[in-house]
């Protein structure tokens, strides 16, 4: 059966549904807490210097566990897509601690390029409101209970909407990735190609819709996504503009005869022979 793109897609997007919940989830108490921290600081005497919240430390663990957790995920779901061409005793524990390893490694480069930004945000975030606050006559007669209820209402929200953002970003560039390690673990490289496939959203951008109707490519090779080279949906390499909350997916396809590694058994399979695999 052929390869069904909009199958895939959904699947993929369904998992990103579960990884999300449960990373935003984490990711939202950790701004909950430093913003509560920040919170009692400024009522407990107008403090509005708040350099020791959101510590590097912690966001460098918050993003190792999130690549971690995202990454493993993903690197399992991907090798059930092919259960028709593996073996039954083929066994993905085999590879599970150097995913582990990789995952928290990638975790910890991505977090170097991002945390100085997303702490940087945050600080600002509570800067503004606070000082703005401090200028504001009918908010300084409040009581300290009616302060706390209002700026906790207010924090909630930016709790919310930073951490969906932080996760949803982070995910697609995780997902995408895990999927390529698996997916070289699996099989050859020489044999891998990948396609590009764009999400349902009514947002996607013009410049994904074009990378998703173009022909699959060798794995080692990239997209040109609005004149950037992409290696997969979330790559960094395409700037903010092409990456920020994006939802497509990247899906690799070994050649036939497909030669599984470590394994070495020819399987008919592929856009170069064989049957297809579907899912």
């Amino acid at each position: 059966m052929a390869f069904d793109k909009d199958k895939y897609q959904r699947a993929f997007e369904n998992q990103l549904d579960i990884v999300e919940r449960r990373n935003i989830a984490k990711v939202k108490r950790y701004y909950r807490e430093n913003y509560n921290k920040g919170i009692e600081s400024f009522l407990s005497g107008n403090q509005t210097d708040f350099s020791l919240l959101f510590p590097v430390t912690e966001l460098l663990k918050m993003y190792r566990d999130l690549y971690t957790d995202i990454g493993m995920h993903f690197a399992k779901w991907y090798p059930k897509n092919y259960d028709r061409l593996l073996k039954k005793n083929f066994d993905i524990e085999q590879f599970l601690d150097q995913w582990e390893v990789r995952f928290a490694a990638f975790g910890d480069a991505i977090a170097g390029q991002r945390v100085t930004l997303v702490r940087g945000t945050a600080l600002k975030t509570l800067q503004r409101i606070t000082l703005g606050l401090l200028e504001d006559p009918d908010f300084m007669m409040l009581g300290t209970r009616q302060k706390a209820t209002i700026l906790r209402r207010q924090f909630s929200t930016y709790t919310q909407y930073q951490a969906e953002r932080l996760v949803r970003t982070e995910s697609t560039l995780a997902a995408n990735f895990a999927s390529g390690v698996s997916a070289q673990t699996i099989f050859a490289g020489e044999q891998l190609m990948k396609e590009w496939i764009a999400s349902f959203d009514d947002r996607t951008r013009d410049t994904h819709a074009e990378a998703g109707a173009g022909e699959p490519i060798k794995e080692n090779e990239a997209f040109m996504v609005g004149g950037n080279m992409m290696m997969y949906p979330g790559d960094p390499a395409g700037g903010a503009a092409e990456v920020i909350n994006c939802r497509c997916s990247i899906a690799y396809f070994p050649l036939a005869p497909v030669a599984v590694q470590g394994d070495y058994t020819d399987i008919g399979f592929g856009i170069g022979g064989g049957s297809s695999f579907s899912i």
